[in-house]
């Protein structure tokens, strides 16, 4: 008996060697060669990177690419074929994914044996794309006919959809030079690429029932178009027309616009308890926070860090401080016309019957701008740093420091909802 102990106390003791034996608790080596530490890169580039990596038993995969300075990986990652050990290569990386921004960012090379990573950095500077301005796209309404148009910066108008019978609602993804469509009378959902006009993919019977579309916005955060209906539901549409998910809501309020950020929703709607602008969390649609409003809010838009701007039914402008709850309301000269919104660099310019208005902190400057004839629609080119007005069928283009018009196109019909495009 005690032999047969001696006996497995000593396979025991075999066993544990040998297990601690062929435990991996070495990670790969990893060197880059090239490019040099501090490089700059001027986009669009394609770069040399060669490296050499070896480990003490074995490599089982090597990628490489750029991460940002969070250390997340942007634009393209490589995978390194023909694995051997130590493994010596160089390969080609492009440089030209457009949300790749100014400034540093570090080329990585990441190994593994399959038990330890190892990853390797060099920093890199990285002059990005610069931001252009590609045109205008709006729709064309005559005598009740409407079409989506784009007007680029030689002054050629490319008719981007027919004829549209019956509603239409429409937002534009800079990003990925696309308009995309909700035609209430097909129920479809259309990406039709901008420079072009070709359709790049519809999808059909995208709402159920008697469920209307309320608004339409596109995700820059996600490449997707969400759509939010008066059945209590936001749809997630990707950039392929697929599903990617969707946030229901209260079913008592009826939603009558939304703001898509980063991580939330705002939604606007009209609830038992009265108006109520909603802070609701982005992938579930749980509701964060609130606003109560004495009146019907219809454009809302980000002014800072801190604040959202509310423009009512009623022509009133309301300030809502998101990070500390409070708000108040501001008076405006012709109420109950205002019909668009913007805001750049913490200013808000909107429209109000025949003229436009400026809110800088706190206050709104009288009208800065009065054309004697309906105004439409605005939207801004930031690049040039030009206000573009929708007036009785035409676009006006206006510097604001100082003040001054410096040209217009003639398009003929009214103008609705003109929104600026640029490369991203």
């Amino acid at each position: 008996m005690r032999a047969l102990v001696w006996i497995t106390l000593l396979g025991a003791i075999l066993m544990y060697s040998s297990c601690k034996e062929d435990t991996d608790e070495i990670a790969p080596s990893v060197s880059i060669t090239e490019p040099q530490d501090g490089q700059t890169v001027t986009m669009p580039d394609t770069i040399i990177v060669s490296a050499r990596v070896e480990d003490d038993k074995q490599i089982e995969f090597i990628n490489f690419g750029l991460v940002d300075i969070n250390l997340n990986s942007i634009g393209q990652r490589i995978s390194v074929g023909n694995i051997s050990n130590p493994k010596e290569f160089s390969s080609t990386l492009e440089i030209i994914d457009l949300d790749i921004e100014d400034g540093t960012h570090y080329l990585e090379v990441f190994a593994s044996d399959g038990t330890n990573d190892e990853r390797e950095f060099i920093e890199m500077n990285i002059i990005a794309i610069p931001r252009e301005y590609q045109g205008i796209v709006f729709l064309e309404s005559i005598s009740n006919d409407q079409t989506i148009k784009f007007i680029d910066t030689g002054g050629q108008v490319i008719d981007l959809t027919s004829s549209i019978e019956g509603d239409a609602i429409f937002s534009i993804s800079s990003r990925l030079n696309s308009l995309r469509v909700f035609n209430s009378d097909a129920n479809s959902l259309t990406s039709i690429q901008i420079n072009s006009g070709l359709i790049q993919w519809e999808v059909l019977s995208v709402l159920q029932g008697l469920e209307n579309a309320i608004d339409i916005q596109n995700d820059p955060f996600s490449r997707s178009t969400r759509i939010l209906t008066d059945d209590s539901r936001i749809i997630n549409y990707d950039k392929f027309g697929m599903i990617a998910g969707q946030v229901e809501f209260n079913s008592e309020w009826i939603p009558i616009t939304m703001l898509v950020e980063e991580s939330e929703i705002w939604l606007a709607s009209f609830t038992p308890s009265g108006y109520r602008v909603s802070k609701l969390f982005k992938s579930t649609g749980f509701e964060l926070d609130h606003f109560t409003l004495p009146d019907r809010p219809i454009l809302l838009q980000r002014l800072n860090n801190d604040e959202l701007i509310v423009i009512d039914e009623e022509g009133g402008v309301r300030i809502l401080n998101s990070s500390v709850g409070g708000q108040f309301g501001i008076s405006v000269v012709d109420s109950g016309d205002i019909n668009s919104l913007l805001v750049n660099d913490g200013v808000a310019y909107f429209i109000s019957s025949t003229s436009l208005y400026r809110y800088v902190t706190g206050a709104i400057q009288a009208s800065i701008i009065h054309t004697g004839t309906e105004i439409t629609g605005l939207t801004y080119d930031s690049v040039n740093q030009r206000l573009i007005i929708a007036d009785s069928g035409s676009l006006e283009f206006y510097i604001l420091n100082p003040l001054q018009n410096v040209g217009n196109v003639n398009i003929g019909g009214e103008i609705i909802s003109p929104m600026t495009l640029f490369n991203k």
